[in-house]
């Protein structure tokens, strides 16, 4: 993959102050010719948060997790000579995963998958249509050890691109949210892995879907 090659190397208020007896009220001061009334600036509006504000954070979440799974794997960048030479053993692996992945191993699929999102997130590029047909073709299969990372990882990069605000990728988005949410243990504690994994993303995930 070539794109491997390049990846190597967070009011005011206005007061008016009266003396006043309990039947009369005081006269207001009055302004000299050279005086004018000051305007109170106008009250400070509140903003709301952008809707989806907080994806990177859920990105950034779920992509690591995934990449994980590799980074056991990767080339030490200690022993390459330089940026080329690194970007070389990274494609190295990568076509062995993938040549591993084509004879059916679905582990190997699993981290060519990873390590083409180790590369998006190294360029700060958004997920590619061929790493997000990955994901989701792996959040598919029945397998259970794994359900959660990829149907995590396929709901972020499913809204991970310029399709977000299109209602059939929300609707899609929510189904695997749902989903998700189904593979959390009835009884996982706070600090079940799979469970903090789905809170986590999840709540940076608020109002992309």
């Amino acid at each position: 993959m070539r794109q491997l090659t390049i990846a190597a190397a967070c009011l005011a208020g206005f007061c008016l102050t009266t003396a006043a007896s309990a039947q009369t009220l005081a006269r207001p001061r009055m302004l000299g010719p050279a005086q004018k009334a000051e305007t109170p600036p106008p009250a400070a509006k509140a903003e709301e948060p952008a809707a989806c504000a907080r994806f990177d954070h859920a990105r950034n979440i779920a992509y690591a997790a995934y990449i994980k799974q590799i980074v056991e794997e990767l080339p030490d960048p200690r022993k390459a000579q330089n940026r080329e030479e690194m970007g070389q053993d990274l494609e190295k692996l990568y076509n062995e995963k993938v040549e591993l992945a084509k004879a059916g191993d679905r582990e190997a699929f699993r981290k060519a998958a990873a390590l083409e999102l180790f590369g998006m997130q190294l360029q700060k590029k958004p997920v590619a249509d061929t790493t997000r047909r990955k994901l989701c073709a792996l959040a598919r299969q029945p397998e259970r050890q794994s359900a959660m990372l990829d149907t995590i990882a396929c709901l972020v990069a499913t809204l991970d691109s310029d399709r977000r605000e299109q209602a059939e990728t929300k609707a899609t988005a929510r189904q695997l949210a749902e989903k998700a949410k189904a593979l959390v243990p009835a009884k996982a504690g706070p600090t079940d892995p799979s469970k903090m994994l789905y809170d986590d993303v999840t709540r940076g995930l608020e109002g992309c879907y």
